[in-house]
């Protein structure tokens, strides 16, 4: 009857620790689906970032371009200045040789 009664509550222990097992088995199962659901929103966040990113290389390559162009126009710019005094200069030494006359 012992042997019986010993059976028994072995078994109990059994399913105890089985139930236990499920219990936690099914908590481990439902942080991996919490885990693999953030790393789906980081992966999403992540892939925003680079398009966002890739936009503003995309800007700044824009504004780098207008720079050098800018930068080639007002070159220009100078240089045409620094005729246009000459040629004035050239002019003002024709005006005194006029009065003089």
């Amino acid at each position: 009857m012992e042997a019986i009664s010993q059976g028994n509550s072995l078994s109990q222990s059994c399913v105890n620790s089985a139930n236990e097992s499920g219990d936690k088995l099914k908590a481990l199962l439902a942080q991996m689906a919490d885990i693999a659901q953030r790393n789906e929103h980081i992966a999403t966040a992540v892939d925003e970032m680079a398009r966002v990113t890739e936009s503003m290389n995309v800007s700044i390559q824009s504004i780098s371009d207008g720079s050098a162009a800018t930068l080639l126009l007002a070159n220009d710019t100078h240089e045409q200045c620094k005729a246009l005094v000459s040629n004035l200069a050239s002019q003002g030494v024709l005006v005194k040789q006029f009065r003089r006359l």
